[in-house]
This record gives structure tokens, sequence and C-alpha cells, in this order.
């Protein structure tokens, strides 16, 4: 089982995991002035707080259009970890994103995830501005996701299933790509952000 999923199903409200985030976590960014369905900014209030700190949700959003559910999130890399560690790292994120988002994407056809790692540049007279780089996009058909995640057997494997058998899209961009989204959810940028003028996520 996904740690946090007591807070996605309401058995579990997160308070101490929030609060240590609180404790350890340097506010750094933040957007107020997104205009988003209160219903939707509490989705992601819950993914954040189930993934104890892990990503910070920057944009969620039903494209109608598109028949899409959206999530943009940023996710610190380490890029100490092996590739696999990488992998099951993202892999677990974006599980974890598909669950929290089950009830508030009835009627699309496809779900979204984009993982952002943060990034900074010093400037000259404003201090360190912030930016993001996306480094992994996964797109699947929301009764794909569902069925996935109803399986029971979440795993690097079974999610690589998902993409050799054409299920899951995922992308990882082979040159960098700027997050340039439009924000509708507070963002806490994650601590310790690296203070350089390219993405530890490469």
């Amino acid at each position: 089982m996904l740690p946090g999923l007591k807070v996605l199903s309401g058995q579990d409200t997160g308070d101490a995991a929030e609060n240590r985030l609180v404790e350890t976590s340097e506010l750094v960014m933040a957007d107020k002035g997104g205009t988003t369905d209160p219903a939707l900014n509490g989705v992601a209030d819950r993914i954040e707080t189930a993934s104890g700190g892990a990503i910070d949700i920057i944009e969620i959003r039903n494209d109608l259009n598109k028949r899409e559910f959206q999530v943009y999130a940023l996710m610190l890399h380490d890029p100490s970890l092996s590739q696999l560690d990488s992998l099951n790292q993202f892999r677990r994120a974006i599980e974890l994103t598909w669950r929290g988002i089950m009830q508030q994407s009835v009627g699309d056809k496809t779900l979204k995830v984009a993982l952002v790692f943060p990034g900074s540049v010093q400037t000259l007279d404003k201090g360190p501005s912030y930016y993001g780089v996306i480094g992994a996009t996964a797109t699947i058909s929301r009764d794909d996701a569902l069925v996935y995640l109803d399986s029971g057997s979440p795993s690097l494997q079974n999610f690589a299933n998902l993409i050799t058998d054409g299920k899951l899209a995922y992308d990882q961009p082979a040159s960098p790509e700027l997050y340039t989204g439009t924000p509708n959810h507070p963002v806490f940028m994650l601590s310790q952000v690296p203070t350089s003028s390219s993405s530890s996520g490469g």
C-alpha cells in the first residue's frame, strides 16, 4: 500500500506530517492569486499531505475541452539516487496523484501528471529567481489508471508494463523543458532548492 493513502481516504488528517513539513521547510515561493475550484484545492492539499512533503502541487485543473485532468507538481530530485530509485520515486508520486484525483476526474478521458524539478538562479538585484523544469510527464486513460490502482499490486514492473502495453505515455524530455503553465494552487516550494543555473533533474 502506498504511504499516505489513509490521508487521501480521510482516515487520517495528516496533521502531524503537515506540522513537521512546516517546521522543516523554508517558504521560498507562493502564488496566492489562483482562482481554483475549492474542491480541487482540497484534492491538491490532500495529495501533498499524503506524499509526506515529497511533492508540491503547482497547478491542478480539469481541461473540459480535452476531457483531461491535469496536475503539475514540484518534486525534489536527489542526484545521488540510482536510476532505479529515481524511477520508483516518480512512480510512487504519479500513483499517489492518480489515486487522489479519481473522484474529481469522473467524466474525464485522460489523466496527465507532470513532475517538475525546481531550480534557482541568483539575480543581481532581486536575489534568487525560481523556475521549474519538466522532469517527466505521464498521460494515461482514466479507465486504465483505475484498473491499475484497483489491481492492488503497484510496482515498478507493473508500471513499466503500462508503458510497454501502450497504455501509459511516459515522457522524459531529452533536453530541458521549462514549466510555462499557469499556477493555480498556493505554492510552497520544497526546501533545499539547489542554487544553480541548471536543474538538478537533467
